[in-house]
């Protein structure tokens, strides 16, 4: 409980101090002298244009978009402190084959919706910053949003004030905004602990329950094959897996793994093998109690590494099969959640030697 209580005072003086406007530069440093040089992996889900329009857009409503405008402002101010490198690059260093001698930042596209690769393209170019484009083959054959975002962009334009489910044990309110992305989170979060097949079924029955989007409009659509492939092209642009059907890990069968991470793989190697990187982007959480099967699968398949949801930053020697990330969206400012990870991971470490020390006294 001290423990806590100092780490906490502590960390609300810094989060003060970061408010200020000459802190930024200060902090920086700071920060990379507390937890030494590594690696951070921002995640960016999507990107939308500053319009009236797409501000009421359920993915915004729901920040898991951000503006043209966040998104420029995001990659500016971090370039311009922590150089972006490909995530080929990070691999290198994260096992040791290179020497990593300044903190850097490796940027993933979460979902390549073909609009926010046309509004990003000009800045990554502009300011040669290299991304890695999230890929699930299943979404590429048929250019549908992934499920997790469907059932929010669903809710999100439902007609109706109120949903009912054979699965959720009550009715969902969706009178408003609040209501409506409340129901659409906690759907994600049920069907996502759901095996492959129910999964399905709860996803048809949420379309028949809520009809209104039978087809996804052009704004709406991810990139094809073909411009996945013109996008290889491109030196700054390389890709990594999401798996087959982006299905969640937390109640897999060792067969729908199977399919899933090895397929998947196998699938996107034949379309962009030049430019793939054996990296595994984790769609949502996992079941501890599969995570050697996992491991194991990704690595026959020719897996380097994977990246989760966990909140962090990553150094050499980590888990390769476990690395951490840091969201670029609405509800987080990026950059200050990676200082203050590396001040708060120095913190840590003083406050158990002191401590300790005290003990032995």
């Amino acid at each position: 409980m001290l423990f806590r209580t100092s780490k906490d005072s502590i960390m609300s003086a810094f989060s003060f101090f970061v408010k200020l406007p000459f802190s930024k530069s200060i902090l920086h440093k700071m920060s990379e002298l507390a937890r030494g040089k590594c690696l951070a992996f921002f995640t960016l889900h999507r990107v939308l244009e500053d319009t009236q329009e797409d501000l009421a857009h359920p993915h915004f409503l729901n920040r898991t978009a951000i503006t043209l405008k966040q998104a420029q402002t995001f990659l500016t101010r971090m370039h311009r402190r922590l150089p972006f490198i490909s995530l080929e690059n990070s691999l290198d260093y994260l096992m040791g084959r290179r020497s990593l001698n300044q903190s850097s930042a490796v940027l993933l596209i979460e979902v390549p919706y073909i609009k926010t690769i046309r509004l990003l393209k000009p800045l990554l170019e502009e300011q040669k910053i290299p991304v890695t484009l999230v890929l699930a083959t299943e979404s590429l054959n048929d250019g549908r949003m992934p499920w997790m975002d469907e059932i929010i962009y669903r809710i999100g334009n439902a007609e109706q004030s109120e949903l009912t489910l054979s699965f959720i044990d009550r009715s969902l309110s969706l009178n408003n905004v609040r209501e409506r992305m409340a129901a659409a989170n906690l759907l994600v979060e049920h069907i996502s602990h759901a095996k492959k097949e129910t999964l399905k079924t709860r996803l048809k029955q949420l379309r028949e329950a809520v009809p209104e989007v039978a087809v996804h409009p052009a704004s709406e659509r991810i990139c094809t094959v073909e411009q996945i492939e013109k996008l290889s092209l491109n030196p700054l642009f390389s890709f990594a897996s999401g798996g087959k059907y982006r299905l969640p890990f937390y109640d897999i069968s060792l067969e729908d793994a199977q399919t899933e991470i090895v397929g998947g793989m196998t699938e996107l190697s034949g379309m962009v093998h030049r430019s793939l990187v054996p990296v595994y982007f984790y769609p949502l959480g996992s079941d501890k109690r599969r995570k050697q099967d996992i491991v194991r699968l990704m690595m026959d398949s020719g897996l380097k590494a994977a990246v989760s949801r966990d909140i962090g930053v990553c150094r050499p020697g980590d888990n390769m099969f476990r690395l951490h990330s840091l969201p670029l969206a609405q509800s987080s400012d990026s950059f200050t959640q990676f200082e203050m990870q590396g001040l708060s991971d120095a913190i840590d470490d003083f406050l158990l030697v002191t401590m300790a020390k005290d003990r032995e006294l």
